[in-house]
């Protein structure tokens, strides 16, 4: 599906480039991901992009719609909104060698359909919108937080057009932070 995919592409942007070296930004206006890829990747080749070990974080959902949405029962519609307000929780090792590779930690290009409007990342701070083209309709995505080589926290949107699933929007709010080194086993 297009749109779990864009997300994925989004989510993706975001692990790979929370933590890096504030030194040296990247800006970007209408270039594709592979290029905006190959600026981050070029601002920290000279060292670590993230600090290896284990990371844990939360996703939380705090808005989301989608075409005919309304029709549900009020209950279901409420139940559905408490059990996204959960958020999920996730944990996972990055070694020194991902560490020091941000391209193979960013999303693949979804086939070229999709484009970063503008992408700004330079001193702790991250802001960026892209667009995604597909059969199923047109997609915007935001980014706004901060980062450092331990933390980051952020939040994105994600809005469609198109029936169902395509046209759905949602708000998300992700943290993570570097809580040690990785878990044995998990290297």
């Amino acid at each position: 599906m297009m749109f779990k995919r864009n997300i994925l592409l989004v989510t993706g942007a975001l692990l790979a480039l929370s933590a890096c070296d504030s030194g040296k930004g990247v800006s970007a206006k209408n270039e594709s991901v592979e290029s905006v890829q190959n600026k981050v990747a070029d601002a920290v080749a000279s060292g670590e992009f993230m600090k290896p070990g284990q990371w844990a974080g939360t996703v939380k959902i705090t808005d989301m719609t989608m075409p005919g949405m309304e029709k549900l029962p009020p209950q279901m519609q409420e139940q559905m909104k408490a059990r996204l307000a959960q958020g999920h929780s996730f944990e996972n090792c990055l070694t020194p060698e991902d560490a020091r590779d941000p391209k193979a930690r960013m999303a693949e290009n979804s086939g070229g359909k999709c484009t970063y409007d503008h992408f700004e990342m330079a001193h702790g701070v991250i802001d960026a919108k892209m667009s995604c083209s597909s059969e199923a309709g047109p997609r915007t995505m935001t980014m706004k937080g901060t980062y450092s080589g331990d933390s980051y926290q952020m939040e994105m949107a994600s809005t469609g057009q198109g029936e169902g699933p395509a046209g759905m929007s949602m708000k998300m709010q992700m943290s993570a932070k570097r809580t040690g080194a990785c878990k044995a086993g998990d290297v």
